[in-house]
């Protein structure tokens, strides 16, 4: 079976599901979780020519073949807690695929924990999730879709000590960075939100690959990344960007506004974040997509709260299906890797 004919389907399950929802909740839920399971079972099974799969087994294979604490098991790329976990995971077995299903099924535990405790209408949350995040992060960047979804925890949990140790554990295990879901706390009590996207607009002239080469040096991740088409300009697309900037502007203006909730200007906040670190840092793509990246599961999780207005429900219900729409069909049309045959598995 082709993939696209697999992601279409998926896609109008979960569409389906959603519409549920103004029927009978419970069974718009379980419906969802089924659908959700089901993809993310298709990611632990991914074909080979996936982005960043081959790293992985080759991550998976080194630290699993050297022993803990080795020079072999630090020379390994990724996080001392993701290498840590590998090695848990290789005592069960030598398969690759281990890891796989692990990533897999943390995600989609993490992303139905986060909406049970927050009350948050999951099949929304999974229409929105799955068009944008799911296709680009747990079909491609698996650690850094566990990161993400950790970011929102975060984000939602603020000021408690459980956003202290799930940044903690994120940035040891996943992506060292994601300790930038701590910055909207900042920002959003200090005011300082205010000045931080005219200073990055201010910095934005200094931003390309061969100015951090000439402060920093051939260093870290830069010499892991200099002369490869992750610095490369012409990778980068500013029109998810741009239609996420818009579309939100849009929901704060005539739904969000309405809505006296800290949650929902801490998430707005951390969505327009993103979208200024995606375009400031469009000259270096391996940034953009890592830093703007961080926080691109939030767009879902900030959706649910569209319906909560009842006398503006069918207007969030539209944005709701015309954001994941534009964001699929944007996503299935011009990521290569999304082309990718399911033959060999189907």
């Amino acid at each position: 079976m082709h993939s696209l004919n697999i992601y279409f389907v998926i896609y109008l399950l979960s569409l389906i599901s959603f519409f549920v929802v103004f029927f009978n909740k419970q069974l718009a839920f379980f419906c969802s979780l089924f659908v959700a399971g089901l993809s993310f079972l298709l990611a632990a099974f991914r074909a080979e020519k996936f982005p960043d799969y081959e790293e992985y087994v080759s991550i998976f294979n080194s630290v699993s073949n050297s022993a803990i604490f080795s020079d072999g098991f630090f020379q390994a790329h990724g996080e001392l807690g993701f290498k840590i976990i590998i090695k848990l995971l290789s005592m069960f077995g030598s398969d690759p695929l281990l890891l796989m299903i692990m990533m897999s099924l943390l995600s989609f535990v993490i992303l139905v924990f986060i909406c049970k405790e927050h009350d948050l209408n999951f099949s929304v949350v999974w229409l929105v999730y799955y068009s944008n995040s799911f296709l680009l992060k747990d079909l491609a960047a698996i650690r850094n879709s566990v990161a993400s979804l950790l970011v929102v925890y975060v984000l939602l949990n603020l000021w408690t000590r459980r956003a202290l140790y799930a940044a903690m554990f994120s940035a040891f295990c996943f992506q060292y960075f994601s300790f930038l879901a701590l910055g909207p706390a900042f920002f959003y009590r200090k005011k300082a939100f205010l000045l931080l996207i005219p200073i990055l607009f201010f910095i934005y002239p200094l931003l390309n690959f061969n100015n951090l080469i000439y402060i920093f040096g051939s260093v870290g991740m830069l010499a892991q990344y200099n002369g490869s088409d992750f610095i490369d300009p012409s990778q980068y697309s500013s029109f998810a960007a741009v239609f996420r900037a818009t579309f939100f502007l849009f929901s704060a203006l005539f739904i969000l506004r309405e809505q006296k909730n800290v949650k929902i200007n801490i998430l707005l906040l951390s969505v327009f974040f993103s979208i200024v670190s995606y375009l400031v840092f469009s000259e270096i793509p391996v940034l953009s997509q890592r830093i703007g990246g961080y926080f691109i599961s939030v767009d879902a999780f900030l959706a649910s709260y569209f319906l909560s207005i009842r006398s503006r429900r069918v207007l969030g219900a539209f944005l709701v299906f015309f954001y994941s729409f534009v964001m699929f069909y944007f996503n299935v049309t011009t990521r290569d890797f999304l082309m990718v045959s399911y033959e060999s598995i189907f």
